[in-house]
Protein backbone atom coordinates (compact mmCIF):
# COMPACT_ATOMS: atom_id res chain seq x y z
CA UNK A 1 0.00 0.00 0.00
CA UNK A 2 3.15 2.60 1.05
CA UNK A 3 4.58 1.47 -1.93
CA UNK A 4 1.73 2.23 -4.33
CA UNK A 5 1.04 5.80 -2.78
CA UNK A 6 4.71 6.72 -3.24
CA UNK A 7 4.74 5.36 -6.44
CA UNK A 8 1.76 7.59 -7.14
CA UNK A 9 3.45 10.38 -6.05
CA UNK A 10 6.89 9.92 -8.24
CA UNK A 11 3.83 9.80 -11.48
CA UNK A 12 2.92 12.93 -10.07
CA UNK A 13 5.97 14.47 -9.79
CA UNK A 14 6.76 13.40 -13.16
CA UNK A 15 3.67 14.27 -14.99
CA UNK A 16 3.88 17.74 -13.23
CA UNK A 17 7.83 18.39 -14.47
CA UNK A 18 6.41 17.01 -18.06
CA UNK A 19 3.62 18.93 -18.80
CA UNK A 20 5.52 21.96 -17.13
CA UNK A 21 7.81 21.41 -19.80
CA UNK A 22 5.41 21.30 -22.43
CA UNK A 23 3.20 24.36 -21.22
CA UNK A 24 6.88 26.38 -21.28
CA UNK A 25 7.69 25.28 -24.56
CA UNK A 26 4.52 25.94 -26.48
CA UNK A 27 4.16 29.37 -24.78
CA UNK A 28 7.62 30.14 -24.92
CA UNK A 29 6.93 29.40 -29.28
CA UNK A 30 3.80 31.43 -28.81
CA UNK A 31 5.28 34.50 -27.30
CA UNK A 32 7.98 34.14 -29.67
CA UNK A 33 5.56 34.43 -32.56
CA UNK A 34 3.64 37.65 -30.74
CA UNK A 35 7.14 39.35 -30.04
CA UNK A 36 8.09 38.88 -33.65
CA UNK A 37 4.69 40.27 -34.54
CA UNK A 38 5.48 43.73 -31.74
CA UNK A 39 8.67 44.17 -33.33
CA UNK A 40 7.12 45.65 -36.35
CA UNK A 41 5.13 47.78 -34.95
CA UNK A 42 6.22 51.89 -34.37
CA UNK A 43 5.80 52.26 -30.59
CA UNK A 44 7.50 49.81 -28.30
CA UNK A 45 4.24 49.54 -25.96
CA UNK A 46 3.62 46.07 -26.83
CA UNK A 47 7.19 45.28 -26.14
CA UNK A 48 6.76 45.99 -22.83
CA UNK A 49 3.50 43.86 -22.60
CA UNK A 50 5.53 40.93 -24.03
CA UNK A 51 7.94 41.47 -21.75
CA UNK A 52 5.84 41.39 -18.71
CA UNK A 53 3.82 38.32 -19.58
CA UNK A 54 7.43 36.57 -20.51
CA UNK A 55 8.99 37.33 -17.02
CA UNK A 56 5.54 35.91 -15.07
CA UNK A 57 4.97 33.25 -17.55
CA UNK A 58 6.88 30.79 -14.98
CA UNK A 59 3.79 31.03 -12.69
CA UNK A 60 0.95 30.03 -15.13
CA UNK A 61 3.11 27.29 -16.59
CA UNK A 62 3.77 25.74 -12.89
CA UNK A 63 -0.67 26.24 -11.98
CA UNK A 64 -1.33 24.45 -15.25
CA UNK A 65 1.19 21.68 -14.39
CA UNK A 66 0.01 21.33 -11.28
CA UNK A 67 -3.47 21.48 -12.11
CA UNK A 68 -3.17 18.70 -14.84
CA UNK A 69 -1.25 16.33 -13.09
CA UNK A 70 -3.07 16.39 -9.93
CA UNK A 71 -6.45 16.01 -11.65
CA UNK A 72 -4.91 12.83 -13.46
CA UNK A 73 -3.76 11.21 -10.39
CA UNK A 74 -6.09 12.40 -8.21
CA UNK A 75 -9.26 13.97 -9.34
CA UNK A 76 -10.98 16.60 -8.13
CA UNK A 77 -9.88 16.51 -4.69
CA UNK A 78 -10.52 18.96 -2.02
CA UNK A 79 -7.49 20.51 -0.38
CA UNK A 80 -8.53 23.05 2.70
CA UNK A 81 -12.49 23.09 1.44
CA UNK A 82 -11.98 23.77 -2.18
CA UNK A 83 -11.01 21.30 -4.98
CA UNK A 84 -8.63 21.36 -6.93
CA UNK A 85 -10.10 23.11 -9.81
CA UNK A 86 -11.04 25.93 -7.23
CA UNK A 87 -7.86 26.52 -6.43
CA UNK A 88 -6.46 26.38 -9.70
CA UNK A 89 -8.85 29.32 -10.58
CA UNK A 90 -8.10 31.00 -7.49
CA UNK A 91 -4.23 31.23 -8.07
CA UNK A 92 -4.91 32.36 -12.29
CA UNK A 93 -7.15 35.06 -11.21
CA UNK A 94 -4.53 36.22 -8.31
CA UNK A 95 -1.45 35.92 -11.42
CA UNK A 96 -3.90 36.94 -14.07
CA UNK A 97 -5.00 40.21 -11.49
CA UNK A 98 -0.97 41.13 -10.52
CA UNK A 99 -0.50 41.24 -14.64
CA UNK A 100 -3.17 43.21 -15.43
CA UNK A 101 -2.11 45.44 -12.67
CA UNK A 102 1.27 45.74 -14.28
CA UNK A 103 0.19 45.93 -17.65
CA UNK A 104 -2.27 49.15 -16.09
CA UNK A 105 1.35 50.24 -14.88
CA UNK A 106 2.68 50.26 -18.23
CA UNK A 107 -0.38 52.37 -20.16
CA UNK A 108 -0.51 54.82 -17.71
CA UNK A 109 3.51 55.17 -17.79
CA UNK A 110 3.60 55.28 -21.34
CA UNK A 111 0.83 58.16 -21.67
CA UNK A 112 2.71 60.06 -18.84
CA UNK A 113 5.71 59.99 -21.02
CA UNK A 114 4.53 60.32 -24.64
CA UNK A 115 1.22 61.59 -25.07
CA UNK A 116 0.40 63.64 -22.16
CA UNK A 117 3.48 66.51 -23.06
CA UNK A 118 1.65 66.48 -26.09
CA UNK A 119 -1.60 67.79 -24.78
CA UNK A 120 -2.32 71.98 -24.79
CA UNK A 121 -2.31 71.64 -20.69
CA UNK A 122 0.41 70.57 -18.76
CA UNK A 123 -2.25 69.59 -15.81
CA UNK A 124 -2.08 66.00 -16.24
CA UNK A 125 1.81 66.04 -17.06
CA UNK A 126 2.52 67.02 -13.23
CA UNK A 127 -0.35 65.10 -12.09
CA UNK A 128 -0.73 62.09 -13.51
CA UNK A 129 2.55 60.69 -11.83
CA UNK A 130 0.82 60.80 -8.12
CA UNK A 131 -2.30 59.33 -9.92
CA UNK A 132 -0.72 56.83 -10.84
CA UNK A 133 0.48 55.61 -7.87
CA UNK A 134 -2.32 55.65 -6.34
CA UNK A 135 -4.29 54.12 -8.96
CA UNK A 136 -1.97 50.83 -8.05
CA UNK A 137 -2.01 50.90 -4.60
CA UNK A 138 -6.22 50.88 -5.07
CA UNK A 139 -6.16 47.79 -7.43
CA UNK A 140 -3.75 45.93 -5.94
CA UNK A 141 -5.91 46.53 -2.34
CA UNK A 142 -9.22 45.62 -4.55
CA UNK A 143 -7.42 42.63 -5.66
CA UNK A 144 -6.33 41.50 -2.40
CA UNK A 145 -10.46 42.04 -1.17
CA UNK A 146 -11.78 40.10 -3.69
CA UNK A 147 -9.40 37.11 -3.31
CA UNK A 148 -10.43 37.08 0.89
CA UNK A 149 -14.07 37.06 -0.59
CA UNK A 150 -12.94 33.96 -3.11
CA UNK A 151 -11.58 32.16 -0.28
CA UNK A 152 -14.68 32.17 1.91
CA UNK A 153 -13.37 34.89 4.37
CA UNK A 154 -16.23 37.42 4.91
CA UNK A 155 -14.42 40.71 4.16
CA UNK A 156 -17.69 42.88 5.18
CA UNK A 157 -16.20 42.83 9.35
CA UNK A 158 -12.44 43.83 7.47
CA UNK A 159 -13.86 46.83 5.51
CA UNK A 160 -15.82 48.26 8.92
CA UNK A 161 -12.35 48.07 10.41
CA UNK A 162 -10.99 49.11 7.05
CA UNK A 163 -12.99 52.32 7.61
CA UNK A 164 -12.24 53.03 11.35
CA UNK A 165 -8.58 52.08 10.60
CA UNK A 166 -8.51 54.72 7.99
CA UNK A 167 -10.28 57.28 10.20
CA UNK A 168 -7.43 56.36 12.74
CA UNK A 169 -4.74 56.59 9.69
CA UNK A 170 -5.94 59.88 8.72
CA UNK A 171 -5.99 61.62 12.07
CA UNK A 172 -1.90 59.97 12.09
CA UNK A 173 -1.06 60.56 8.93
CA UNK A 174 -2.80 64.24 9.03
CA UNK A 175 0.28 65.72 8.06
CA UNK A 176 1.25 63.68 4.89
CA UNK A 177 -2.31 63.66 4.15
CA UNK A 178 -2.11 67.58 3.85
CA UNK A 179 1.38 67.34 2.18
CA UNK A 180 -0.53 65.48 -0.56
CA UNK A 181 -3.31 67.25 -1.53
CA UNK A 182 -0.85 70.37 -1.36
CA UNK A 183 1.15 68.99 -3.88
CA UNK A 184 -2.25 68.53 -6.14
CA UNK A 185 -3.02 72.61 -5.46
CA UNK A 186 0.42 73.54 -6.48
CA UNK A 187 0.11 71.12 -9.48
CA UNK A 188 -3.35 72.60 -10.64
CA UNK A 189 -3.31 76.02 -9.31
CA UNK A 190 0.57 76.14 -10.96
CA UNK A 191 2.32 78.97 -9.10
CA UNK A 192 5.36 76.99 -9.58
CA UNK A 193 6.57 74.65 -12.16
CA UNK A 194 9.51 72.92 -12.58
CA UNK A 195 12.41 74.86 -13.69
CA UNK A 196 11.17 78.07 -12.22
CA UNK A 197 13.26 80.28 -10.41
CA UNK A 198 11.88 81.20 -6.87
CA UNK A 199 12.01 82.37 -3.17
CA UNK A 200 10.46 82.21 -0.48
CA UNK A 201 9.52 85.41 1.91
CA UNK A 202 10.79 85.34 4.98
CA UNK A 203 13.04 82.30 4.41
CA UNK A 204 16.61 81.85 3.46
CA UNK A 205 15.44 79.58 0.11
CA UNK A 206 15.46 80.17 -3.09
CA UNK A 207 16.81 78.43 -5.83
CA UNK A 208 15.12 76.44 -9.38
CA UNK A 209 12.02 73.74 -8.75
CA UNK A 210 13.86 70.64 -9.53
CA UNK A 211 10.62 68.33 -8.19
CA UNK A 212 7.45 68.19 -7.27
CA UNK A 213 6.82 65.23 -5.63
CA UNK A 214 3.33 63.91 -3.38
CA UNK A 215 4.63 64.77 -0.35
CA UNK A 216 7.77 67.74 -0.83
CA UNK A 217 9.09 69.79 -3.50
CA UNK A 218 12.80 69.60 -4.06
CA UNK A 219 14.57 73.15 -4.76
CA UNK A 220 17.88 73.43 -6.42
CA UNK A 221 19.71 76.54 -4.43
CA UNK A 222 22.75 78.46 -5.69
CA UNK A 223 25.94 76.39 -4.87
CA UNK A 224 24.46 73.18 -5.90
CA UNK A 225 22.39 72.11 -3.10
CA UNK A 226 19.12 70.71 -2.72
CA UNK A 227 16.41 72.37 -0.23
CA UNK A 228 13.77 69.96 0.48
CA UNK A 229 10.46 71.63 1.47
CA UNK A 230 6.59 70.09 2.97
CA UNK A 231 3.95 71.08 0.25
CA UNK A 232 2.22 72.34 2.84
CA UNK A 233 4.23 75.12 3.89
CA UNK A 234 5.18 75.79 0.57
CA UNK A 235 1.79 76.03 -0.38
CA UNK A 236 1.15 78.54 2.41
CA UNK A 237 4.09 80.44 1.85
CA UNK A 238 4.25 83.99 -0.11
CA UNK A 239 6.24 82.76 -2.89
CA UNK A 240 8.59 85.12 -5.46
CA UNK A 241 8.31 83.58 -8.79
CA UNK A 242 11.20 85.44 -11.04
CA UNK A 243 9.73 83.48 -14.10
CA UNK A 244 6.16 84.33 -14.26
CA UNK A 245 4.99 85.77 -15.64
CA UNK A 246 8.63 86.07 -17.57
CA UNK A 247 11.91 85.80 -17.04
CA UNK A 248 13.39 88.82 -17.80
CA UNK A 249 13.31 90.89 -14.68
CA UNK A 250 14.71 94.52 -13.23
CA UNK A 251 17.60 95.66 -11.32
CA UNK A 252 18.30 98.68 -9.83
CA UNK A 253 21.97 100.21 -8.27
CA UNK A 254 22.27 103.85 -6.59
CA UNK A 255 25.50 105.50 -5.72
CA UNK A 256 26.44 109.13 -4.87
CA UNK A 257 29.23 111.56 -6.05
CA UNK A 258 30.63 115.05 -4.39
CA UNK A 259 28.84 117.99 -3.96
CA UNK A 260 29.84 120.31 -7.13
CA UNK A 261 29.42 117.72 -9.79
CA UNK A 262 27.95 118.64 -13.08
CA UNK A 263 24.79 117.02 -13.35
CA UNK A 264 24.91 116.03 -17.40
CA UNK A 265 28.68 114.62 -16.90
CA UNK A 266 27.76 111.90 -14.41
CA UNK A 267 24.63 111.24 -16.82
CA UNK A 268 27.45 110.56 -19.69
CA UNK A 269 29.04 108.20 -17.69
CA UNK A 270 26.07 106.54 -17.13
CA UNK A 271 25.60 106.15 -20.39
CA UNK A 272 28.64 105.08 -21.83
CA UNK A 273 28.82 102.04 -18.76
CA UNK A 274 25.30 101.14 -19.61
CA UNK A 275 25.81 101.20 -23.52
CA UNK A 276 28.68 98.90 -22.94
CA UNK A 277 27.20 96.50 -20.62
CA UNK A 278 24.42 96.05 -23.76
CA UNK A 279 27.07 95.84 -26.07
CA UNK A 280 28.09 92.12 -24.11
CA UNK A 281 25.05 91.58 -23.36
CA UNK A 282 24.76 91.80 -20.00
CA UNK A 283 21.44 94.19 -19.92
CA UNK A 284 18.51 94.31 -22.35
CA UNK A 285 17.80 97.04 -24.89
CA UNK A 286 14.05 96.47 -26.00
CA UNK A 287 11.27 97.72 -25.85
CA UNK A 288 9.27 97.81 -22.38
CA UNK A 289 12.68 96.90 -20.93
CA UNK A 290 15.50 99.95 -21.39
CA UNK A 291 17.63 101.17 -19.12
CA UNK A 292 17.20 104.29 -17.27
CA UNK A 293 18.62 106.73 -14.51
CA UNK A 294 18.30 109.67 -12.57
CA UNK A 295 19.32 112.02 -9.52
CA UNK A 296 17.43 110.39 -7.05
CA UNK A 297 18.12 112.87 -3.98
CA UNK A 298 20.36 115.61 -2.61
CA UNK A 299 22.15 113.53 0.47
CA UNK A 300 23.64 114.13 3.89
CA UNK A 301 27.25 114.43 1.69
CA UNK A 302 26.51 113.24 -2.06
CA UNK A 303 24.61 113.73 -5.08
CA UNK A 304 22.40 110.36 -4.88
CA UNK A 305 21.58 108.73 -8.20
CA UNK A 306 19.90 105.97 -9.52
CA UNK A 307 20.28 103.00 -12.73
CA UNK A 308 17.92 100.56 -13.44
CA UNK A 309 18.36 97.98 -15.98
CA UNK A 310 16.52 94.86 -16.77
CA UNK A 311 18.54 91.40 -17.10
CA UNK A 312 17.66 88.24 -19.09
CA UNK A 313 16.77 86.29 -16.12
CA UNK A 314 16.87 87.21 -12.24
CA UNK A 315 20.45 85.24 -11.77
CA UNK A 316 21.92 87.24 -14.12
CA UNK A 317 21.93 90.13 -11.89
CA UNK A 318 24.76 89.38 -10.44
CA UNK A 319 27.36 89.69 -13.27
CA UNK A 320 25.28 92.82 -15.13
CA UNK A 321 25.80 94.61 -11.28
CA UNK A 322 29.52 93.39 -10.65
CA UNK A 323 30.41 94.36 -14.13
CA UNK A 324 28.54 98.04 -14.08
CA UNK A 325 30.24 98.76 -10.52
CA UNK A 326 33.48 98.15 -12.36
CA UNK A 327 32.71 100.33 -15.41
CA UNK A 328 31.06 103.09 -13.56
CA UNK A 329 34.52 102.99 -10.76
CA UNK A 330 36.65 103.46 -14.10
CA UNK A 331 34.82 105.85 -15.87
CA UNK A 332 34.27 108.58 -13.03
CA UNK A 333 37.78 108.10 -12.14
CA UNK A 334 38.75 109.35 -15.88
CA UNK A 335 36.01 111.72 -15.52
CA UNK A 336 37.76 112.92 -12.42
CA UNK A 337 34.35 112.70 -10.85
CA UNK A 338 34.76 111.94 -6.59
CA UNK A 339 32.77 109.56 -4.47
CA UNK A 340 32.95 111.35 -1.09
CA UNK A 341 33.15 109.99 1.82
CA UNK A 342 30.81 110.05 4.90
CA UNK A 343 31.64 113.49 6.27
CA UNK A 344 30.25 115.57 9.69
CA UNK A 345 31.20 118.47 10.83
CA UNK A 346 31.36 118.96 14.48
CA UNK A 347 30.98 122.38 16.55
CA UNK A 348 32.55 122.69 19.90
CA UNK A 349 31.08 125.03 22.74
CA UNK A 350 32.88 126.24 25.36
CA UNK A 351 36.37 127.20 26.53
CA UNK A 352 39.26 124.68 26.02
CA UNK A 353 41.52 124.25 28.74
Amino acid sequence: MDLLINSREVITLVLFLGFSLLFGVLFKILLKVIRNLSKKTKTNLDDQIVDILNKNLWYLILILGAFVSVSLMYGNISILGKTIYDWTLLLLFLGGGVVTIKVIEILLGYYIKHIAPKTETTIDDEILPLAKKLTIYVLYAILILVLLSQLGINISPLLASLGIGSLALGLALQDTLSNFFSGIYIIADKPIRIGDYIKLQGKDVEGYVDIINWRTTRIRALGNKTVIIPNKDLANSIIINYDDPEKKVGHLIKFGVAYGTKIDKVYKVIDKVLSQLIKEGLILNEENAKPWYRIDELGDFSLNFKVGFTVPHYTKRFAAQKRFLELLYEELNKAKIDIPFPTQTIFLRGKLK
